[in-house]
């Protein structure tokens, strides 16, 4: 991921921190010009790291399914990152965006064997892996619960993800690239106890479980699955800026068989499953 997203999102905060001193008179007591208005607008990002848990691919009916973690040199932490925009219109109903930047890239000597769609990559080879799956998402929230210390809401998402997944050698003579983008349709939940005016908790979850291909858009049979689930922590700092520490899971994959063909070697067939666990802080402005 580029440098400049860290370097830019801190000096967000940083500038958003040093507002106006009048702010830190809501510290315990809410803004009473809050509730008079009819939309009301958050923007919330988070910085941290992930962490693979498991991740294996498959790419073609003879191909290797690969450990990323175990072979392909991602047991270790990735920089991660997030950004959403909330806006609630007419005090329970909320739309909801949310980009997500993720991306590995890796380079490894491979233990064993490595066949991806037809391309063979030897054992004892050093390869370069790019496994990129940001993807944007919208969401649709309407709060059952509101104006208490527990607020409950449910609703939907569509997000589109952006896969760009390469294997190349070193040498430059092999180089394996798939990509594709697609809508992900999701369910969404996400629970909220404030204590007072300040400190607050929550959980909140986007997930979904299919083998219908008529759900994504799909011409073929497929299995997939997403699961987006966090819980955290936080204080209200002022009437307009809160600090948390959350705590994610974040995985998913599919398999099936497609009918696009990307080359001689491509029968369509692909397995990949990704577990991951992020930890981030996280400043909420509004």
């Amino acid at each position: 991921m580029k440098q400049s997203f860290p370097a830019l999102a801190l000096s967000v905060i940083i500038f958003l921190s040093a507002a106006p001193a009048r702010a830190g008179e809501y510290l315990l007591n809410k803004d009473p010009d809050y509730d008079d208005k009819i939309v009301h607008l958050k923007l919330t990002a988070e910085m941290g790291f992930v962490a693979p848990l498991y991740h294996k691919v498959q790419f073609g009916d003879d191909g290797t399914y690969f450990d990323y973690v175990e072979d392909g040199g991602q047991g270790i932490l990735f920089p991660f990152m997030r950004f959403v925009t909330d806006v609630a219109l007419w005090e329970r109903h909320h739309l909801v965006f949310l980009y997500q930047p993720l991306e590995f890239r890796t380079v490894s000597t491979l233990p064993a064997p490595l066949r991806v769609s037809g391309t063979d990559f030897a054992e004892g080879e050093a390869v370069r892996f790019k496994y990129g799956f940001s993807f944007w998402r919208a969401s649709y929230v309407y709060d059952l619960l509101r104006d208490s210390p527990w607020e409950l809401g449910v609703g939907g998402s569509l997000q589109i993800r952006n896969a760009s997944i390469t294997f190349e050698s070193l040498d430059g003579t092999r180089f394996v690239e798939k990509e594709n983008v697609g809508p992900v349709p999701a369910l969404k939940v996400r629970l909220r106890r404030n204590h007072g005016d300040s400190f607050f908790w929550g959980l909140e979850a986007d997930g979904l479980y299919t083998s219908n291909q008529f759900i994504n858009g799909a011409s073929y049979k497929f299995t997939g699955a997403i699961l987006d689930a966090s819980a955290y922590a936080g204080f209200r700092v002022t009437s307009y800026l809160s600090l948390f520490l959350n705590v994610r899971y974040l995985g998913g994959g599919a398999e099936g068989t497609s009918g696009d063909r990307e080359g001689a070697g491509d029968d369509g067939v692909t397995r990949n499953w990704l577990n991951t666990a992020t930890v981030t802080l996280g400043v909420t402005v509004e």
